[in-house]
């Protein structure tokens, strides 16, 4: 069962990310919105976690709550180009976030924006919402957040170097693998701490 959650939840980051059921050409249909994207990731994550791990009915709200909620539903936002697309335009995408007055601190102005700010950013992004999980589920849970970076600072890297032009159209751009890659990393998590 815990492989199963694990492929489904790599399956459903995908999905998420635009991968959408039929292609491009169903992109709005009802199956394909995000509500619908939300509220299966939901159903399928309580069912996992209050059934077959047998935990609490209100630690498996509270936990679906946290990933579904802040995990997941904020987006990456800019920096999950890994500074690929390079100083932005409109950097109000980036200013938008609370994490990123921390980078802003933490970050000399002139590497605003470089691969190192927006791993900082990712990082960031990903592992605070997991903070809130630690009473719960122990500090290892925070590594779910931090994997997060490295695996699209990885793809990102990794596609530079690759000719993706025969590839699937699914994984021809390093987001779609990082997609796949932190969805399985999710669910792995879950099923080996739940």
């Amino acid at each position: 069962m815990n492989i199963l959650f694990v492929v489904f939840e790599a399956w459903w980051r995908r999905w998420f990310g635009g991968g959408f059921i039929g292609g491009d050409k169903w992109e709005n249909k009802w199956f394909n919105r995000r509500v619908t994207q939300h509220i299966v990731n939901c159903l399928i994550m309580a069912l996992f976690l209050g059934i077959y791990c047998k935990i609490n009915i209100w630690i498996t709200i509270y936990s679906v709550a946290v990933i579904e909620g802040l995990f997941w539903s904020p987006g990456h936002g800019p920096g999950f180009d890994m500074s690929r697309a390079g100083v932005p335009d409109d950097p109000r995408r980036y200013e938008e976030k609370w994490w990123n007055k921390v980078c802003q601190f933490l970050v000399p102005r002139e590497q605003w924006y470089s691969f190192g700010y927006d791993w900082l950013w990712m990082m960031l992004r990903y592992t605070s919402p997991c903070v809130l999980l630690v009473p719960v589920f122990g500090w290892e849970i925070l590594f779910m957040g931090l994997l997060v970076a490295p695996v699209y600072g990885f793809c990102a890297s990794f596609y530079e170097k690759v000719d993706t032009s025969r590839w699937p159209s699914w994984l021809d751009r390093h987001n779609k693998l990082a997609e796949i890659i932190v969805g399985g990393i999710v669910g792995l998590f879950w099923g080996v701490l739940a």
